[in-house]
């Protein structure tokens, strides 16, 4: 396959995944809906509802929508109805039947990712139907995987709306001692912080403030800058080796890990890390995967697909 081939193949794969991604990370799973550009708007929606960045009736109308559908990923066929079953059960305000299908699936479940998924509807059902901000707390706690940024986040989310700073600054600290990347101990900080100032508790954001300028300096931002450089880097490079290796299935999935790990730095908030990532690894890739000119033999190639808004790379 010519350069240009690959060229298109990885345009194609880059727009594809933006253009239908889900809002969780991963592979579609078999079921109908997973391009709806209404339920990611939704989930857009609900990760700003978490920052606390939503009036009030754009509020009411993420807790209608998620009080009657749950997130979906990769799974099987068996596990996409269990799971049809159970949001069937949520849209006839059924939540009790909505928890045991959806427990039958944990106890069944042998996949982290599914467990982890599983986890995050409970925590949603329990939140936005129950309205049982305990319950709710303790299964995203549960969430492992690619979600649990996205669960970290609507966690201290659901603290922040309860009005539970002192128990977010308990979660923090435990966050902090199993933290292994100092921008993930920043951000952390960064985002206990900003739920003190919420909570009108000012003496404590700024002494969490004065703790961020006292254990972080100009070096440690600059370290973390370059090793998401570097970390993009060898994401895109490992791209191009399997684009020279004419391997187009592992190609997609390091574009989809590049991609998730963007995510997981949005969600944490770690924007100086993000900004140096997507600069890297877009300057990269318009390098690595231009189309080059058609190669003897080529057939049509397939046409470049619209970046959708918020497209990155």
């Amino acid at each position: 396959m010519g350069r240009r081939a690959w060229g298109s193949l990885a345009l194609w794969l880059v727009g594809s995944v933006l253009a239908g991604r889900l809002a969780l990370a991963g592979e579609p799973g078999p079921w109908e809906g997973e391009h709806d550009p209404h339920r990611m708007r939704m989930e857009q929606l609900a990760e700003m509802e978490a920052r606390g960045k939503l009036d009030l009736e754009q509020a009411r109308e993420v807790n209608r929508f998620w009080s009657t559908h749950l997130r979906r990923g990769p799974m099987t066929a068996l596990d996409s109805a269990a799971y049809s079953i159970a949001e069937i059960h949520l849209r006839r305000d059924e939540p009790k039947e909505s928890v045991a299908a959806l427990t039958r699936v944990l106890a069944a479940a042998d996949d982290a990712e599914l467990k982890g998924l599983t986890h995050f509807n409970l925590a949603e059902i329990h939140r936005r139907q129950f309205d049982d901000s305990g319950a709710a707390a303790a299964e995203y706690q549960k969430v492992d995987g690619s979600l649990q940024p996205r669960a970290q986040l609507f966690l201290f989310g659901l603290l922040a709306e309860t009005g539970k700073a002192d128990e977010a600054a308990k979660k923090t600290e435990e966050l902090l001692q199993a933290a292994q990347e100092k921008g993930e101990k920043l951000a952390l900080l960064q985002r206990l912080a900003g739920l003190y100032e919420k909570a009108k508790m000012l003496d404590k954001a700024i002494a969490v403030y004065q703790r961020i300028l006292k254990d972080f300096t100009p070096a440690d931002l600059e370290a973390m800058r370059q090793a998401a450089v570097t970390e993009a880097r060898e994401g895109v490079q490992k791209m191009d080796a399997a684009r020279r290796n004419g391997d187009p299935e592992e190609l997609g999935r390091l574009e989809r890990q590049l991609r998730r790990r963007a995510d997981d730095l949005r969600l944490a908030g770690r924007l100086d890390e993000l900004r140096a990532y997507e600069r890297t690894a877009r300057s990269l890739m318009q390098q690595l995967f231009r189309p080059g000119p058609p190669q003897p033999g080529e057939g049509p190639q397939p046409p470049r697909p619209e970046r959708p808004p918020g497209a990155e790379f």
